[in-house]
């Protein structure tokens, strides 16, 4: 009789086990998917966003030149004049 229960009980634990294990490997292939579902959209963004800061920086680069050559051209202005001019 307690050879039966063993048996029946280990059968049990073992089957649960195996179902985990089922569920936990659908749910790897369900992440999976969906990763690469959205792996070239994700690269698409990435893409648009590097193109993003470029533009921003340039941006930066040009404001922060436009700035010198405008205190440069003040200064040249009114050198004669004894004022500062923001």
């Amino acid at each position: 009789m307690k050879n039966i229960f063993f048996i029946a009980f280990h059968r049990e634990m073992y089957n649960r086990k195996i179902q985990e294990q089922e569920t936990l490997g659908k749910n790897l292939r369900d992440r999976q998917k969906a990763v690469r579902e959205n792996h070239v959209p994700s690269m698409k963004q990435m893409k648009m966003w590097r193109d993003v800061l470029r533009l921003v920086e340039a941006k930066q680069g040009t404001v922060g030149q436009q700035r010198s050559t405008d205190d440069d051209l003040r200064g040249q202005v009114h050198e004669s004049e004894e004022r500062l001019v923001l």
